[in-house]
């Protein structure tokens, strides 16, 4: 269970293949290793740990009540990577 603006949400356990929709932020668009950071997640996470790593997968962190990433997503916190389901979700949001 999740929490988006006061309302309970239920997000399903799914094994296999998910889309899901994320807004980026080039950095350093014009250098020879231009990167990407999400275009929401450094007000929560901090600017650092919103940068998509290169050569390695990105890794969930809890920066609220420092859950350990192998339990991130935690039920009863909103730790977790976020995507929208569509694209006019991502717009809306």
């Amino acid at each position: 269970m999740g929490e988006i603006e006061g309302e309970l949400i239920t997000i399903p356990d799914v094994i296999g293949e998910v889309v899901g929709w994320r807004a980026w932020t080039v950095i350093a668009p014009h250098s020879p290793h231009p990167r990407l950071r999400s275009a929401v997640a450094a007000t929560t996470v901090g600017l650092e740990n919103a940068i998509w790593p290169t050569n390695r997968w990105m890794t969930a962190i809890c920066p609220r009540r420092g859950h350990m990433p192998a339990d991130v997503p935690t039920a009863g916190c909103s730790c977790g990577l976020y995507a929208a389901a569509s694209l006019d979700h991502l717009l809306a949001i």
